[in-house]
């Protein structure tokens, strides 16, 4: 993974806004323009022949996302997070239609009693039929949420962690807001990902962590409210 590292860095700089660009031959991502924070990715991994996506809602990588796709129906749209969904180019419902059907999964605290979305902690058999685990890591939002792909050991943040910027390499920081009350919560979500399983960090913002030491950096990030974004 480390060596793939520095060529992927590359041409997420020279990507166009929407356009994909392969990390592995399992996982692509597909460059999100930067919003308020640095600009990142959103994910699709194959898995046993099967595809699922992560976070993949923006309208300027729908294009990307058909490509890739060819026709094929994913298994699950996996999102982080709840402002995903005022961000997608559609309702979760449509969502799902131009998916052919597949599920929008998402953490119950942050469905908002929007139809068309399924809280994670009633549709486990989706997830354990993919390999996928999910860990709560409440702050940024009440239901942010990290996926780790147990056979690769990629573990999927969106928001709960920012990666170094593309333009200006400087540190990894923990996604405000995060008020007084959440820290305690986050800091529990955190420690509940098992560091070991971890080869990879892959966040909506920023660069991905490759290597060794990808999961104590963001961890480190993630658990000192000096690093809090204020960008």
């Amino acid at each position: 993974m480390a060596t793939i590292l520095p060529s992927f860095i590359a041409s997420m700089r020279a990507a166009r806004p929407g356009q994909a660009v392969a990390i592995d031959e399992r996982l692509t991502a597909f460059r999100v323009p930067k919003q308020r924070f640095r600009h990142g990715q959103s994910y699709a991994l194959s898995h046993d022949e099967r595809v699922i996506l992560i976070d993949a809602v923006h309208d300027v990588t729908r294009d990307a996302v058909d490509h890739y796709l060819a026709g094929r129906t994913p298994a699950a749209l996996l999102l982080t997070h709840g402002d995903l969904v005022s961000q997608a180019f559609g309702s979760p419902g449509e969502l799902s239609d131009w998916l052919g059907g597949a599920p929008v999964l998402i953490h119950s605290f942050d469905t908002m009693n929007r139809d068309g979305l399924h809280p994670l902690e009633t549709n486990t058999h989706i997830l354990e039929d993919l390999s996928m685990a999910y860990h709560h890591v409440p702050g940024h939002t009440p239901g942010s949420t990290a996926y780790l792909h147990l056979p690769t050991g990629y573990l999927f943040t969106g928001d709960i962690i920012v990666g170094n910027n593309y333009e200006k390499p400087t540190q990894l920081f923990t996604h405000a807001p995060i008020s007084d009350a959440d820290w305690a919560l986050n800091t529990v979500g955190w420690q509940g990902i098992p560091a070991a399983g971890v080869k990879a960090v892959f966040p909506l913002h920023g660069q991905p962590s490759m290597g060794p030491n990808a999961f104590g950096e963001a961890l480190s990030a993630g658990l000192d409210r000096k690093r809090l974004m204020r960008e």
